[in-house]
């Protein structure tokens, strides 16, 4: 069974589990560490490198690239990895290929790896389009009734993905339709700048002094076992199929087939992490801090027991403020560390309602806006750690607590995932925008106004018949009695035009590490469908919470 079995937490709906089907398959035991990550980093830089010290403008040194086999017949240029960087005691030519790829810092002076050339291009071969019977190139064996005569004029449609760096440097990435002529066309082209966003622990936490992670994290030996943060979803796929070619790589050309690396589905993450178990977590009861690495000082259900701690069944542990060690704590009962906090984990599947039918090997929406990422990090509340607890991001960025953990399948052709890797936003409408929002101390209304005054877009305010009391002491009281019993409070004003707004900017402070109630009932008043919904959150420090 996958999905949740017991009432959510924010909106108090009793969800069905789904029955899943899923083929073997064999995943890594821990999160992907900053030690294996760097093999990724220091590859790209090394093949730059060798491909400049070939370069005539650096000396054209030619055995760094083989372009003739053993018998001197010409073959498609490949880079002679047997062939050492002269790291020490380069010539000159040799020395200006290997410091092209750094950079001085004009600030402390400096030598650094230059990040923005670390650009890793990779070719996907869409076997599930090119198996397709309508895509045939030979026009009489796309349609194999007798009866009917072929169509060698039919023009058959093609879309694939490519990606080039123009003159500026910048990867450009394209989707192009053409006229199917040959195999090529299934072949997929990518370009992704691999070297992990190590800002996010200051974009993420503008008000911690985070420096020394900036600094350090991704590059000093010191957190070579800690897992890798940073890395966007499309630079997970980038790993994996760098990863799958070393393999290939390392077994030679006469190997069996290699099956190649990839991120988890959904399902499958859901399957290793529960390990046999039906329950919120695998373990018998919820984790402790001593159990698994989470914001400890919130452990689960704690938010019906804020007054009544001694109810609970795990109490309050320590908050490490920060990733551990990949293989800390015990396994789960499949052998797989830290399935639990952390770091959360990317999985292929963009996000989207689960189908309500019994399933097998079930990848995902086909299309989407957001991918779903698993498990929940060391900044999470425990509920947000629980086996089938989904959050999203967008494919292209990255977090300070999300990192990555790959599978392979365990015989060829099953679990397998496919698609094209491209994000879509749709709008419909008139691209009106419209600022909801819900302010108790007026932080977020001053939040809200502000938005206004730099969009011009239109502001409502979201209002109870009986409005909570002005006393904070009481609020609190009441917030939290109205979550628990999932509450709907009556508003007080209403939208009569909804229909006409395609963006929706929604406002609301973090009460309970959840939305206030009446935020509740304003969206279950209107359909949103087709909608754009971004959220903005007034906080003390909790962010957005579980909202």
């Amino acid at each position: 069974k996958m999905g949740p079995a017991e009432k959510d937490s924010i909106w108090g709906t009793q969800q069905e589990p789904r029955a899943v089907s899923i083929d073997a398959f064999w995943m890594d035991e821990t999160e992907i560490t900053n030690s294996k990550y760097k093999q990724f980093v220091f590859w790209v830089r090394d093949s730059i490198i060798r491909e400049r010290l070939a370069d005539p403008a650096y000396g054209g040194n030619e055995v760094f690239k083989i372009e003739e086999d053993r018998e001197g017949n010409p073959i498609k240029p490949r880079l002679n990895w047997d062939k050492a960087i002269p790291w020490r005691n380069p010539n000159e030519d040799e020395a200006r290929a290997i410091e092209s790829v750094y950079r001085i810092n004009p600030i402390t002076g400096e030598r650094q790896l230059d990040a923005s050339q670390m650009n890793y291009r990779y070719e996907i071969f869409d076997h599930t389009e090119a198996s397709k019977r309508k895509n045939r190139l030979d026009p009489a064996r796309r349609d194999l009734n007798t009866d009917h005569t072929p169509d060698y004029d039919e023009i058959v449609m093609i879309s694939k993905d490519t990606a080039y760096i123009d003159e500026d440097g910048r990867i450009i990435r394209e989707t192009i339709t053409r006229p199917l002529g040959s195999e090529f066309d299934f072949l997929n082209t990518y370009i992704v700048n691999i070297y992990p966003d190590t800002t996010v622990w200051v974009n993420d936490f503008e008000n911690a002094y985070n420096e020394p992670y900036v600094r350090l994290y991704f590059s000093h030996a010191g957190y070579n076992d800690y897992p890798v943060v940073g890395v966007s979803w499309e630079q997970a796929n980038a790993f994996c199929a760098w990863r799958t070619a070393l393999l290939k790589g390392s077994v030679g050309r006469n190997a069996v087939v290699i099956e190649p690396y990839r991120l988890p589905t959904e399902a499958e993450w859901e399957y290793a992490c529960r390990a046999g178990t039906d329950t919120p977590f695998y373990m018998e009861s919820s984790p402790s801090a001593e159990d698994a690495n989470y914001y400890g000082h919130y452990p689960y259900e704690i938010e019906d027991h804020y007054f009544s701690q001694g109810n609970l069944e795990v109490k309050p542990g320590v908050y490490r403020q920060t990733t551990v060690s990949v293989d800390s704590f015990s396994e789960n009962p499949y052998g797989l560390y830290n399935m639990h906090g952390n770091v959360s984990e990317w999985v292929w599947d963009y996000y989207g309602a689960y189908p309500t039918d019994a399933q097998t090997d079930p990848s995902g929406p086909a299309s989407g806006t957001l991918r779903v990422y698993r498990g929940g990090g060391w900044n999470d509340f425990a509920k947000n750690m629980r086996s089938a607890y989904r959050a999203t991001l967008e494919q292209n960025k990255g977090s300070f607590n999300l990192g990555i953990r790959l599978v392979l399948n365990a015989e060829p052709g099953s679990g397998s995932v496919s698609g094209t890797g491209e994000q879509t936003v749709s709008a419909d409408g008139n691209g009106r925008i419209l600022i909801a929002y819900f302010s108790w101390g007026g932080n977020t209304r001053g939040i809200a106004e502000e938005i206004r005054r730099q969009t011009g877009a239109d502001l409502f305010e979201i209002t109870m018949v009986n409005p909570y009391s002005s006393d904070y002491n009481t609020v609190l009281d009441e917030a939290q009695r109205d979550q628990n019993a999932q509450a709907r409070p009556e508003l007080a004003a209403h939208i009569e035009n909804m229909d006409e707004y395609d963006i929706v900017m929604l406002g609301y402070p973090n009460w309970w590490a959840s939305i206030p109630m009446p935020v509740a009932s304003f969206l279950e008043e209107y359909d949103f469908s087709g909608k754009t919904i971004l959220p903005f959150c007034s906080h003390g420090g909790g962010r957005f919470g579980q909202s």
